[in-house]
């Protein structure tokens, strides 16, 4: 059986949904419907924390819209036989935090 490597997709700066977590239950604060710039703000002398505390906000899932059917074309596309999909993962991130600190 041949190892068939995944595949990692990357969206773009904003294209992960973001959640609060210190809410009960969790307040979605970013997605392609609700953009709260207030509450995604970086504080200015620290961008680990948020400007508006409490809050911890996570990221929660690439954009379906954006990203659902790329996802399924790297599956089905990329496959060496037709009965195994290769293994696709969507990476979501905090788009707002620098890559070093991910």
């Amino acid at each position: 059986m041949a190892y068939v490597p995944p595949v990692i997709v990357l969206p773009g700066i904003t294209g992960t949904n973001l959640r609060d977590e210190y809410q009960t239950p969790p307040d979605l604060v970013w997605s392609l419907l609700k953009n709260d710039y207030a509450r995604v703000a970086l504080h200015p002398d620290n961008p680990r924390y948020e400007a508006l505390e409490p809050a911890r906000i996570q990221a929660d899932s690439v954009f379906d819209i954006a990203y659902k059917e790329l996802i399924q074309e790297l599956r089905y596309n990329l496959r060496l036989k037709e009965d195994k999909p290769v293994p696709v993962f969507p990476f979501a991130y905090d788009w707002r935090q620098p890559l070093d600190l991910i």
